[in-house]
C-alpha cells in the first residue's frame, strides 16, 4: 500500500533570516525549527504506542539504549548510533501525554565531542483522509544545519511507525497489520 507523504521535512526559520543573513549576521540562537508529517492507514492508538515502542520495547538497531517514565515530569533517556553517524544520546523531560493523540517533551542532545543542545518535541496523532496524520514539530534548533541532521532523521522514524503499523485490507474484507 502507498502512503499520502508530504514532500520532506518543512524547515522553518525566523521570518526576517533573510535580512539577518544579508547583514552579514546570524538568526538568533533557538530560532530554528522543523516540521515534519505522514498520514498512516491504522488506528491512532497503534501509532502512538508504535512511537513509544520504537524507542523502549521493541527498538531498531540505532537506538541502543531507552528508559521511560511515561507521564508528565517523567524522564525518558535514549542513547542513539545512527549509521554513519556520531553516538549521542537524548534526555527527554515529558511535558504532556494525551494518548493516543499527543506527546510532547523537552530534549537536550548530548553528544561526547560536540556542545549539547535543547529542543521541544510535539508528536500530534489526529485523524484524515485515509488514516491518521502523524505530525512532528521541533523547535529550538541552534544552527541550520543542527536542524537539517535532525530532519534527516525523522522520515526514517515515519518510514518505520508506517512499517509497523499500516494496515491492508485481507482478501476477507478485514483488516490486518503488517
Amino acid at each position: 500500500m502507498s502512503f499520502p507523504v508530504t514532500p520532506g521535512p518543512t524547515l522553518q526559520t525566523p521570518s526576517n533570516q533573510e535580512d539577518i543573513v544579508k547583514g552579514g549576521q546570524q538568526p538568533p540562537e533557538g530560532q530554528y525549527a522543523l516540521d515534519v508529517e505522514r498520514v498512516i492507514d491504522a488506528p491512532a492508538e497503534s501509532i502512538f504506542d508504535a512511537f513509544i515502542a520504537l524507542y523502549d520495547s521493541r527498538r531498531p538497531d540505532w537506538v541502543t539504549h531507552s528508559e521511560l517514565d511515561l507521564r508528565p515530569g517523567g524522564r525518558w533517556s535514549v542513547a542513539f548510533q545512527v549509521p554513519n553517524g556520531p553516538a549521542f544520546r537524548e534526555e527527554r523531560v515529558i511535558t504532556a501525554v494525551e494518548q493516543p493523540h499527543r506527546l510532547a517533551y523537552d530534549m537536550t542532545a548530548i553528544y561526547e565531542d560536540a556542545p549539547s543542545f535543547s529542543t521541544t518535541v510535539e508528536i500530534t496523532v489526529d485523524a484524515a483522509p485515509d488514516g491518521q496524520r502523524i505530525r512532528l514539530v521541533q523547535r529550538g534548533f541552534p544552527t541550520a544545519k543542527t536542524r537539517d541532521d535532525f530532519a534527516g532523521g525523522w522520515p526514517d522514524v515515519l518510514d518505520e511507525l508506517a512499517r509497523r503499523t499500516s494496515m491492508r485490507r485481507g482478501g476477507d474484507g478485514q483488516q490486518s497489520e503488517y
